[in-house]
């Protein structure tokens, strides 16, 4: 009785140590169409196996809102996504057709693709720069969707391969189309995720 007591222990404090599943909802801006939200969707649960709720569409945030460029200010849009970020979810990525920007090499308006803080529970991914009339309009889409993904699941940009989807896109198209649907085996590795 004694070592079932001792093993029924044992198995508690292992059920609890194991690492939950995040949950993930995607926030979709006015005007990102719903083929590329369904693509979203597909492309996180096919690669990450956690499921991913879809929210209701919003507007985007007119204090986010850089005039000059027409463009949003991607730093702004984390934080409104993670104030806004319903409390029964772990992270939330927000998908936008506008253009979006970040502060780099000393211009505060730097237009990008995606924008996450490693680890953590926001990003935002924008189809703007991916020539959405190109036959490679939805894996680009799905890569960034993933690449973005994993920065909040800790992954910083990959130095080990330049074919996993977290290698740094350098803001160039032709990088994110070398770039392969997969993580290489270091990268996995550091996120715990099985093949």
């Amino acid at each position: 009785m004694k070592y079932l007591i001792i093993l029924i222990s044992i198995y508690l404090v292992c059920i609890s140590c194991k690492k939950s599943e995040p949950k993930i909802c995607l926030r979709p801006f006015s005007g990102i169409s719903k083929k590329e939200v369904i693509e979203v969707k597909k492309s996180l649960e096919a690669y990450y196996h956690y499921p991913v709720t879809i929210l209701k569409k919003q507007a985007l945030p007119k204090s986010a809102l850089y005039e000059p460029f027409n463009r949003y200010m991607a730093d702004s849009l984390l934080i409104y996504l993670k104030l806004g970020k319903p409390h029964e979810f772990d992270k939330i990525i927000g998908l936008t057709d506008y253009d979006i920007s970040t502060n780099k090499n000393n211009n505060p308006h730097y237009g990008i693709f995606g924008l996450a803080f490693i680890g953590g529970e926001s990003c935002v991914v924008s189809s703007f720069r991916l020539n959405k009339l190109s036959t490679l309009f939805d894996m680009r889409l799905s890569k960034l969707a993933v690449h973005e993904i994993g920065h909040t699941l800790g992954l910083d940009h990959c130095a080990s391969s330049e074919k996993c989807f977290m290698t740094s896109a350098k803001g160039k198209l032709k990088n994110i189309d070398q770039e392969e649907l997969k993580l290489c085996d270091n990268c996995r590795e550091i996120i715990g995720l099985k093949q």
